[in-house]
């Protein structure tokens, strides 16, 4: 494989990878408001800073957790 093939190939896994996270924090995002009977956008827009709080705090723990589940195995011996 020659470095331009691998330097694409890369850059095709990072904009996948990208574009997953993404999907799937607006997944995360859309289920959240589903559950919570609380309207968070009503709520940001109207100035309520703690539900600003809330809502980013949910935000940032879903994208640890893709984070997290996108990292590669680490590489532990059997043996």
């Amino acid at each position: 494989m020659s470095a331009a093939q691998h330097f694409l190939s890369n850059v095709a896994a990072v904009v996948f990878w990208a574009l997953l996270g993404m999907i799937l924090l607006l997944l995360a995002d859309h289920i959240i408001d589903r559950i919570d009977p609380l309207d968070f956008d009503k709520e940001i827009k109207g100035g309520n800073i703690a539900a600003a709080i809330v809502m980013s705090a949910l935000i940032i723990g879903v994208a640890i957790v893709i984070y997290a589940a996108m990292l590669p195995a680490p590489n532990v011996p059997t043996s």
